[in-house]
């Protein structure tokens, strides 16, 4: 980052900039150390036993059960090769009225349960907001991720995105499924990656390219298409890492670098994402991309509390 960015940037985000610590924990610095150099940072089995249990279950009842998740959803069973050639050569990259107004998606009043939601529209991702679940925050807000975050950073940033994703084998890629960046914010960013199952090679692992972000090379385009990835980074590259792990692991990555999600051969993957990011309090408010109840936020700790934006937090449903 260049000074003009850096004077920039304290005046952006003056009241996110705090003190650095003396005799920071030396776990602590290594883990910072490690994602600065690489661009991504793997905790394995970081959830374990019960809590791991626990969020399993709440996420299954909520998608299985309650059927809460993100609609109109894109529908794979209905692209015709043909007729959508231009959506698909386009990666997808439309918003949901679009896509609706190509008979692309399903609601909630054309399925009877989750598995006949899956058997007629063969959706190839299932997205539910976090929202009610005490248990979810604890994970997404864990103070110790926090101090990674903000140490690497070296701003407080807040969490902007906080979701879990269901992925399934399917025909067609869709956006995150194509070699990409995050452009997010040009200075600060991360991205936080939560696997609720376990994740092999035939249920579709992330892929990062290992110190990419200090790579100039692959950039100036929304997406790229494997040969030229391929061509920089070969397959057998140990720079191309996929996350092969265990549920409860938690992958930190620096999404600025090139990162795609791969397609489940078999069975699906079930990830949680939380996105962080400082906001300035001289621009203007984002429409929030998730809602936290107001008896939830209560619940948080003082530092858990300053990265959830005002506009996030809604009136309790309970």
């Amino acid at each position: 980052m260049n000074i003009k960015n850096l004077v920039k940037n304290r005046i952006k985000y003056f009241n996110r900039y705090f003190p650095k610590l003396e005799n920071q924990d030396k776990q602590l610095l290594g883990r910072v150390n490690s994602l600065r150099e690489k661009g991504y940072l793997v905790l394995d089995q970081y959830i374990t036993g019960d809590d791991l249990e626990a969020l399993q279950i709440l996420y299954k009842n909520k998608l299985e059960i309650e059927l809460k998740f993100e609609m109109p959803c894109l529908s794979q069973s209905s692209i015709d090769e043909i007729k959508h050639k231009e959506l698909i050569d386009n990666y997808f990259c439309y918003k949901p009225s679009d896509l609706v107004d190509h008979n692309l998606t399903f609601d909630r009043s054309n399925f009877s349960n989750y598995e006949d939601c899956l058997d007629k529209f063969k959706p190839s991702t299932l997205k539910t907001y976090l929202t009610d679940i005490q248990e979810f925050y604890k994970v997404w807000l864990d103070e110790d991720l926090l101090r990674i975050i903000e140490t690497y950073m070296g701003v407080r940033p807040h969490l902007v995105e906080a979701y879990l994703r269901r992925n399934f084998p399917a025909k067609y890629k869709v956006m995150n499924h194509f070699w990409h960046r995050d452009t997010n914010h040009p200075d600060f960013l991360l991205k936080v990656f939560i696997f609720l199952s376990d994740c092999d090679i035939s249920n579709g692992p992330h892929e990062y390219i290992s110190q990419s972000l200090q790579d100039d090379r692959l950039r100036g385009k929304r997406y790229f298409s494997e040969t030229e990835v391929d061509s920089v980074y070969p397959i057998d590259s140990p720079q191309r890492i996929k996350s092969v792990v265990k549920a409860g692991t938690v992958v930190i990555e620096d999404t600025r670098g090139l990162h795609r999600a791969t397609i489940p051969k078999e069975g699906y993957r079930d990830l949680g994402f939380a996105v962080f990011l400082p906001l300035s309090v001289f621009s203007r408010t984002l429409i929030p991309l998730y809602k936290i109840d107001q008896k939830i936020y209560h619940n948080l700790s003082k530092i858990q509390k300053s990265y959830i934006p005002n506009q996030n937090i809604s009136k309790s449903i309970f």
